[in-house]
């Protein structure tokens, strides 16, 4: 295992194969959730619209759809929070001596959780909504456009929000959000360690599907608390969602750790 002081490349690769397995379970857990609330969204969407063209019931709609997909979200945020941090503890080398009773760790296990569970899921979730209120309202009008009726409409909105778009987006938010939660808690775990001074390092996944500046900064090394330089965006994690969305979304990258000496 190479997660803490990978002796060259080869190990970095090995580390950021098998951190993606690890996240790869939970986007497999998710997916079909997501699918499945998509499809469900798409079907309330496509029978109010029906009963009741405009705005006022597809306001409830999507209201309800933000907080399913919320409750979603919590628990597959929680699972990858607990499995990054257990496995930070495992792999940290026996020299530096645990944290006096974890305290340290289980404080910032419980930290994060309650973060992404109270906070970030919420956010994420509302995000998610919007955008598919966003699809919705653009396939009622290319219809209405054409003259369409309701039933045509609906069939549009059903099409518009299930089937292979549901799918796509579904694959892309649960990549995205196991990436995003498995990084960080990885990072804020290391970091609330008493260990010896630490560097994060960037590790990319170097394939066909991974970005050029990613690749470039494959080895990059950075302070704990210092950004890295990615594109346009200043990242303190890979998926780190404060970053520009061509720079984050269905990001594969890992974080490693060296000694700084």
């Amino acid at each position: 295992m190479a997660l803490f002081n990978p002796r060259n490349k080869r190990e970095r690769q090995k580390e950021a194969i098998l951190q993606e397995r690890a996240r790869m379970r939970l986007e497999r857990r998710l997916r079909p959730k997501l699918l499945r609330e998509f499809n469900k969204t798409a079907k309330e969407a496509a029978n109010v619209y029906e009963v009741s063209p405009g705005d006022s019931g597809l306001t409830r709609v999507f209201s309800e759809h933000a907080v399913r997909l919320a409750d979603l979200l919590k628990p597959t945020y929680q699972t990858a929070i607990e499995s990054t941090a257990k496995r930070v503890v495992s792999e940290m080398p026996k020299s530096w001596g645990a944290p006096a009773e974890f305290k340290d760790v289980e404080g910032e296990v419980g930290r994060l959780i309650r973060d992404f569970v109270n906070t970030f899921a919420l956010n994420q979730s509302k995000t998610i909504a919007a955008t598919s209120r966003g699809i919705v309202r653009e396939a009622i009008v290319d219809a209405s456009v054409e003259g369409a009726g309701e039933a045509v409409v609906a069939k549009a909105i059903r099409k518009s929000l299930g089937g292979s778009v549901g799918r796509f987006r579904s694959l892309t938010i649960a990549r995205t959000e196991t990436h995003t939660a498995s990084q960080k808690a990885g990072l804020s775990v290391v970091d609330s360690l008493q260990t010896p001074e630490l560097v994060k390092v960037w590790v990319s996944v170097e394939d066909d599907e991974t970005r050029i500046s990613h690749i470039e900064a494959d080895g990059e090394k950075e302070d704990m608390n210092a950004p890295f330089q990615i594109g346009g965006s200043s990242l303190q994690f890979p998926g780190d969602p404060s970053g520009e969305a061509a720079e984050v979304i269905n990001c594969r990258c890992v974080l490693v750790y060296e000694n700084k000496f």
